[in-house]
């Protein structure tokens, strides 16, 4: 299973993601339906983290339709906005990357 990090901004969202083999594959995309959408649709299942914002609760909405839900919220705080979501997927899920990807 992955696990999927989430940091929502109103304009651009950054998504981490570690595989099954250990991999963090980072993506910047703009915050829009159906980027997300197209970008999610055909991602295995995962664990998702996401902070929780005004944001959230439609970007979950929109997981939930391509049959992935939302494992748990991260609050939004200085200390988590100091971290990549990748650090907090580690942090937050208890799994750990072997190496690091640009996507």
């Amino acid at each position: 299973m992955e696990h999927v990090g989430m940091d929502l901004g109103k304009r651009e969202s950054q998504i981490a993601i570690i595989t099954e083999a250990g991999e963090l594959i980072e993506k910047r995309m703009r915050t829009e339906r159906e980027r997300l959408r197209q970008f999610f649709a055909d991602r295995p299942q995962a664990r998702i983290l996401m902070e929780s914002s005004t944001i959230s609760e439609w970007v979950a909405r929109l997981l939930e339709e391509v049959g992935l839900k939302r494992h748990r919220a991260a609050s939004a705080s200085r200390a988590n906005n100091e971290q990549t979501p990748g650090i907090a997927i580690e942090a937050s899920l208890g799994c750990s990357t072997k190496s690091k990807l640009q996507a």
